[in-house]
């Protein structure tokens, strides 16, 4: 019975052409029932019972594999209907799959930059194949003249139909036969100094001495360039550099230039461009507090240098004569501390301090001094736990006596924390520190403060951690977050709550 309700529900169709097909099928809301009849047809529907019958055994359900053989059909896109009947006689509706007939491309060819028209380029030879595929084909470019080209290729399927061509730029190279260099001032093209070379193309690389002995001293530039086979010179590529002079004298003067050739002059032991002298300062009667110290030096034709100034602090209530203190960031987010003493009287040692205010200072690191000495001597330790942000360190000494003096204070500001994070900041929900670029043995503890000093909030965690933090118990305002590790605060935020 024709145009009755449908009784089967489900086909489940992987379709490939002219090969074995998997179905699924079943009758449904129909009890006692069975799919007793299948059948196919392609693209028009030829009336119910008329398709292509596709044998099959009785059951609900039914899976069976079945040939579809699509011999006489046309290359390009086809639909494959199904459709079954049951055991009472009704026809369900069809379920359609689409595919698609492929041809075979039974020639290529090619041709470089202009189109000789189709069937007329170079073959390339193919055996034929399916409208996809890949071929590997040796074309020659001889002839070419070199420069920019374009290569075009082409096939044709099995029912003479060619396709657009498929385009491919390429660069046809020249060989280097030729180079030569100068100096300052361009010659001419051909006019400079021969570099020998090997022909080779348009790359080369090559290692050459070039005498710098009739330059005078100071800045100049060596430019090189190069000639191809047709006779081209390519552009000169510079490349600056200095000739140096001897030093011959060097002098200095503390505070005031009395002028070039006047300042306290210092021997140099070896006339060379560059030399190293450890010579020994001295300050005379300076008033206490902070000055400078200033080094210039004369090379071998008469000309100063810029003077090199360094700074130092006279303070005759301490036992050393302090040349320099300094603080530097590290890239591994450490601080090193520097300083030099000219002199130290029971010097017994020196306390690294470091604060986070300028005003409140913890120690650092102890280091033990020189006791009496009148050369200079130079120290060095490392803050492995500065604070993000700005940090403030002063320069302790105690002498044997059990007296201390401090240096001034200087400064350095820390950027971010290598494996940290916090986000987001404001916050207005849920908020995160995230550990997860720091070592994974690290002990964590995160602390928040409010403005009056109140702890609002301690969580512990470990490196590679991500701490999920609620807003909850905060009122809205500005607090102070703290992380501690094992050698105490390493990091302090301020962090806005909404």
């Amino acid at each position: 019975m024709e145009n009755a309700p449908n009784p089967v529900r489900r086909v489940n169709l992987p379709c490939k052409l002219a090969a074995s097909i998997f179905f699924y099928l079943s009758a449904c809301g129909a009890e006692s029932q069975t799919i007793s009849n299948a059948e196919f047809f392609f693209d028009t529907d030829p009336g119910i019972g008329n398709g292509t019958a596709i044998v099959i055994s009785p059951a609900d359900p039914i899976t069976f594999t079945s040939t579809i053989n699509s011999t006489g059909l046309l290359p390009g896109y086809h639909f494959l209907f199904i459709r079954t009947q049951s055991s009472d006689g009704y026809w369900s509706l069809y379920e359609p799959k689409q595919f698609f007939i492929q041809q075979s491309i039974t020639e290529a060819e090619y041709f470089f930059d202009t189109d000789p028209g189709i069937g007329l380029g170079t073959d390339i030879p193919v055996t034929p194949f399916f409208d996809s595929g890949a071929f590997i084909s040796t074309i020659s470019t001889s002839g070419l003249i070199p420069g920019y080209h374009f290569l075009f290729v082409r096939t044709k399927d099995e029912s003479n139909q060619w396709s657009l061509h498929e385009p491919e730029q390429f660069f046809i190279r020249q060989s280097v036969t030729a180079a030569e260099y100068f100096f300052d001032t361009d010659p001419g093209l051909g006019l400079g100094t021969t570099i020998t070379v090997t022909p080779t193309l348009d790359q080369l690389s090559f290692t050459t001495s070039v005498p710098t002995s009739s330059l005078t001293p100071g800045e100049h530039f060596i430019f090189v360039r190069t000639q191809n086979e047709a006779g081209k010179w390519s552009m000169s590529e510079p490349q600056g550099f200095y000739i140096r002079v001897n030093i011959a004298t060097a002098e200095y003067f503390i505070d005031t230039d009395p002028g070039l050739g006047s300042g306290i002059p210092l021997a140099i032991p070896t006339p060379d461009d560059l030399v190293a002298i450890n010579p020994t300062i001295t300050i005379g009667a300076l008033p206490n507090g902070p000055h400078f110290l200033f080094l210039r030096t004369r090379d071998a034709t008469g000309k100063w240098s810029l003077y090199e100034p360094q700074s130092f602090v006279v303070d005759d209530t301490l036992p050393i004569g302090l040349l320099s203190f300094d603080a530097k960031a590290t890239d591994d987010h450490h601080v090193r501390l520097t300083w030099t003493t000219a002199t130290e009287i029971n010097n017994d040692y020196f306390t690294a301090e470091h604060s986070k205010d300028g005003i409140n200072f913890t120690d650092v690191v102890r280091v033990k001094g020189a006791g009496n000495s009148n050369t200079e001597k130079q120290y060095s330790t490392l803050d492995r736990h500065p604070l993000h942000g700005m940090n403030y360190y002063r320069l302790k000494q105690t002498d044997n006596s059990g007296q201390s003096s401090y240096s001034k204070i200087i400064s350095v500001e820390m950027g971010k924390v290598p494996g940290l994070s916090i986000y987001p900041n404001p916050v207005f929900e849920d908020w995160f520190v995230d550990f997860s670029g720091m070592d994974d043995n690290e002990r964590l503890t995160v602390e928040v403060f409010d403005l009056t000093g109140r702890k609002c909030l301690e969580e512990k965690a470990t490196g590679g951690a991500l701490l999920q933090l609620s807003r909850n118990g905060f009122s809205r305002g500005i607090y102070l977050l703290h992380i501690k590790s094992g050698g105490g605060i390493f990091f302090v935020q301020k962090i806005a709550f909404y």
